[in-house]
């Protein structure tokens, strides 16, 4: 467990276990937000691994997108021991996070939603009931990662033309929120591209290998019910440049730099 997050939740008041199984011990809803289906794996079944240790009845919240058919056999796994799913991804960034106002994509059952609504809403600002079965809010997720990837890389290339242009980028971000080219990208991102671009590293709140792996997990759910994602696949191969070139724990707004060099 990272020491700096575990200093932060003791800062914000919060007991902190001394292990995953010690923090799953007892408990009736177990909320999971790790990076992707590999990471939630090796929290389950790996060393120290809390699967055996989840106690019939136990709610297990599963926070990112790890996949409507892993997440679908995760479930089935579980509910052999009477272990509920629910599938629950967040979104709206880091700072949204931090002011308490993300949003929560689920899809289970509504008595599973039932028994830990007051949890959801401690949460998260926004719950959004994507359906009733395990798989639905990772689907949503990934309806919601795709545009908001292509939505970051239009942003980025629309203030990269503005500097091409001679225009003041900051003086482009208002007029894009001005009118019909204004989005939560544009707002929350737009500024700190700003600060990329002029050679300024921005302060970090999203996680460029975070939004890319996101982005891959909603292609790849794409590709499997046979939808064609061509302006996704695109930006997808932005962000392998960029993770050739950008350290993968930079700001995703550093993207700009990227598309300015290409």
């Amino acid at each position: 467990v990272d020491p700096r997050a575990r200093n932060v939740a003791r800062l914000s008041g919060v007991d902190v276990a001394s292990s995953a199984v010690d923090a799953v011990t007892g408990a009736s809803t177990v909320l999971v937000a790790v990076r992707d289906h590999d990471d939630l794996l090796e929290v389950l079944d790996g060393a120290g691994g809390v699967r055996p240790h989840l106690a019939a009845g136990t709610v297990l919240g599963v926070l990112m997108a790890v996949g409507v058919d892993e997440i679908r056999e995760l479930a089935v796994g579980l509910g052999e021991a009477s272990v509920h799913v629910l599938d629950a991804p967040v979104s709206g960034g880091g700072e949204l996070a931090r002011r308490g106002e993300i949003a929560c994509l689920v899809g289970a059952p509504t008595t599973v939603v039932d028994s830990v609504r007051n949890v959801l809403h401690q949460l998260a600002a926004t719950v959004i009931m994507a359906g009733e079965a395990v798989g639905d809010g990772q689907a949503m997720k990934a309806v919601n990662q795709l545009v908001a990837a292509v939505n970051l890389l239009g942003v980025a290339e629309a203030l990269s033309l503005a500097s091409a242009l001679g225009l003041d980028p900051a003086t482009a971000l208002r007029a894009l929120a001005s009118g019909a080219a204004g989005s939560f990208m544009a707002s929350d991102r737009g500024p700190r591209m700003v600060e990329a671009a002029s050679g300024v590293a921005p302060t970090l709140v999203n996680r460029i290998d975070l939004t890319a792996q996101e982005l891959s997990v909603a292609l790849g759910i794409a590709r499997d019910y046979g939808v064609a994602t061509p302006v996704g696949a695109a930006a997808e191969q932005v962000f392998l440049r960029a993770a050739r070139r950008i350290d993968p724990d930079a700001d995703d707004s550093e993207i700009v730099r990227i598309v300015e060099s290409d």
